[in-house]
């Protein structure tokens, strides 16, 4: 049995004003948008995630509730996880991953660039280039354990983004 991992980077948010927080900047109209149809064609695609993480930034809990909306996935079982906004460290993200209960198949990560980008590339050893906003990154591991998903070990099986899906 697989895991699934899929690597969201929050949608487009605004930049940031003078004397604000980069935690407390909120999503562009464009990216309530985003991550609005990202989460439908998710739904589409049959994405059903188990469990949903969440960077606690503003702009990515707020990704992440809409996006849930859109997959059916209730918004009060989001989990709020620090890891995903704090500085980039491979080892406690890695540790994080391998720590997730295998009752879950299916697992969703929202959190930032380039994190999103280098975990993406670190777990697949390919060559993805930047997550766009909005952006999302499927990773199958060919385990059924979460602890033995290291570099590597996952294979890309899908890389979708507001951009490459078909307007309405």
């Amino acid at each position: 049995m697989s895991k699934h991992l899929f690597l969201v980077r929050h949608a487009q948010a605004v930049e940031p004003s003078l004397g604000q927080r980069d935690f407390d900047r909120e999503l562009t109209p464009a990216g309530f948008f985003e991550a609005s149809r990202m989460g439908n064609h998710l739904r589409k695609m049959g994405v059903a995630p188990d469990i949903i993480f969440t960077s606690p930034a503003l702009r990515a809990l707020t990704t992440a509730q809409f996006m849930s909306e859109q997959m059916g996935y209730e918004t009060e079982n989001l989990a709020v996880e620090p890891l995903l906004y704090e500085e980039f460290a491979l080892q406690a993200f890695v540790e994080m991953i391998n720590g997730v209960s295998d009752q879950h198949g299916a697992v969703m990560m929202v959190g930032h660039n380039p994190k999103q980008t280098y975990l993406s590339e670190y777990f697949t050893h390919e060559d993805l280039g930047p997550l766009p906003t909005g952006g999302v990154v499927h990773i199958v591991f060919d385990t059924p354990h979460w602890a033995e998903v290291a570099g590597g070990t996952g294979k890309v099986a899908g890389f979708e983004h507001p951009g490459k899906i078909a307007q309405p």
